[in-house]
């Protein structure tokens, strides 16, 4: 299952390197993805963007799995874009029950920019996701859950701040979990950016999930950017450790305002 999940991942890169090629035009691509914490920026009107990454989870007591996570966005107004949430693998329900970097199986969301990035204050927006649990085929996991995510973020020189609060209900089950998160990019050069983290995940009556990450995300055009990343829990059992690589595609929105 593993070897299917990666080779799948390798032909959707591929292909999306074929489309790059065609589509090396100027603009700047930000992304969600490696971290775990939302931006606040949106998609331009009908701008269509693919990120995609490919996680290895080791857990200890447990599987390791092999997950692709893939978010579709498209921008349909000045301050709202639409998205698609995938997170599909080997060893799936484990991934989700047990880590703090999933979301849901399968989601469809929306972000709405409420205060664009100034000089002397920061974005912010709200990101929403709803749970589909067609791919979840136990009944008992069928429940649409919600998440909603309050984003927050600020360039100071080469830096950017990103924080993040939030709530969800789990994918599985009625519980909710509450989401923080902190996040610091420094832009080595036009192409190079490096990312530390911080990102908790905190339920009443258990003891909270602290973890951190970080990477590299290179540019490679305007509109095609590569990324390596890797984190771990910090202090909590059953430990476990991630590393996650993958690609970021920004179509040329279409004119058709």
């Amino acid at each position: 299952m593993s070897a299917i999940v990666f080779k799948r991942f390798i032909l959707l890169a591929a292909g999306f390197l074929i489309c790059y090629s065609a589509y090396c035009q100027d603009g700047k691509i930000t992304t969600e993805q490696p971290d775990q914490s939302y931006g606040a920026e949106v998609l331009e009107k009908n701008s269509f963007q693919l990120e995609s990454s490919l996680y290895y989870n080791h857990i200890n007591d447990s599987n390791d799995p092999i997950i692709t996570s893939n978010l579709l966005r498209y921008g349909i107004g000045k301050s709202v874009e639409l998205r698609l949430m995938i997170e599909q693998g080997n060893y799936r329900d484990t991934y989700i029950e047990k880590t703090s970097q999933s979301l849901y199986p399968l989601a469809l969301g929306t972000k709405v920019e409420i205060v664009r990035e100034g000089r002397s204050c920061p974005g912010l927006a709200l990101v929403g996701y709803v749970q589909l649990p067609f791919t979840n085929f136990d009944q008992q996991h069928s429940r649409w859950s919600p998440a909603l995510i309050a984003a927050a973020e600020k360039g100071i020189g080469n830096f950017t701040i990103t924080a993040n609060i939030g709530c969800k209900q789990q994918a599985f089950e009625s519980g909710w979990e509450y989401i923080a998160t902190t996040d610091i990019k420094y832009e080595v050069n036009d192409h190079l950016q490096l990312f530390a983290e911080y990102f908790g995940q905190y339920q009443g009556g258990e003891d909270p999930v602290h973890n951190a990450d970080g990477g590299i995300l290179w540019q490679a055009s305007a509109r095609f950017q590569l990324h390596l990343a890797a984190g771990s829990s910090l202090n909590y059992a059953p430990s476990y450790f991630f590393i996650n690589t993958g690609f970021a595609l920004l179509l040329p929105k279409r004119n058709n305002d």
